[in-house]
């Protein structure tokens, strides 16, 4: 559980005069919980600001606007061209995800495949890993595959009995 103090977050990014903790940050008011920062932006067809009641009454602590300023029953914070700082936002708040190693896996055909390619040599050599997808999660993804090992495994197993005559 992270916790960080609003001035530490903003620092290099905006000043403020207000002094609370943050518990997490939060682009979707869906996702959004207890003592996160609802971070308002520009989206492609609607600014977050129409979704700040929301946010409140899910329990957000203050809201990051993007370029307007607002007025709302929690502390809000303009910061002009905020979507610009959403990367610093998320490093300076989530700084253990710095410790991840990523791959990325691009093109047209077997995307999938590849990522789980990969992730099965790093498992191999103890390596943890995550896939993410668009698809279905790596998870899903490796238990159908055992699932329809083990049954191939039962089907050869039953063909080769049957061949020897064994009942």
């Amino acid at each position: 559980l992270n916790i960080m103090n609003i001035k530490t977050l903003l620092s290099g990014i905006q000043k403020t005069s207000h002094t609370f903790d943050v518990k997490g940050l939060s682009l979707n008011t869906q996702s959004l919980q207890k003592g996160d920062i609802f971070v308002a932006i520009q989206g492609t067809q609607k600014h977050g600001s129409e979704f700040v009641q929301n946010a409140i009454d899910k329990g957000c602590i203050a809201i990051l606007v993007e370029d307007r300023d607002f007025q709302c029953s929690v502390p809000s914070i303009r910061i002009d061209n905020l979507s610009s700082y959403l990367a610093d936002l998320a490093q300076t708040f989530y700084q253990e995800a710095q410790n991840i190693k990523l791959i990325g896996v691009t093109g047209t055909n077997g995307k999938t495949s590849v990522s789980l390619f990969i992730s099965q040599l790093l498992e191999a050599l103890n390596v943890r890993t995550g896939v993410i997808g668009t698809l279905v999660s790596a998870i899903q993804i490796i238990k159908q595959l055992t699932q329809h090992l083990i049954f191939l495994r039962f089907i050869s197993h039953f063909k080769s009995t049957a061949k020897k005559g064994l009942k």
